[in-house]
């Protein structure tokens, strides 16, 4: 992982990663019509981190679904 403004900046840096949390909310996983297998967890992780050079940002990602046909958890 790399700084996006270290980098437009042409700069170099290290990376500090200062910790995350996950949303808690329930799902239940689930069979399609096809008898396909689901797991569309909703819960979200954010991760913080910050460079040398001062800069901070978060990622924010969902777990995708398991079954390799599901778009479910794709980037958005």
């Amino acid at each position: 992982m790399k700084c996006k403004e270290c980098q437009a900046e042409d700069k170099k840096s290290t990376i500090t990663c200062r910790g995350g949390f996950t949303t808690l909310m329930g799902w239940e996983p689930h069979y399609d019509e096809d008898g396909n297998h689901h797991n569309h967890n909703p819960n979200k992780r954010t991760n913080g981190y910050k460079c040398s050079n001062g800069h901070e940002w978060q990622t924010v990602s969902k777990q995708r679904c398991p079954n390799a046909e599901c778009d479910y958890g794709e980037d958005e």
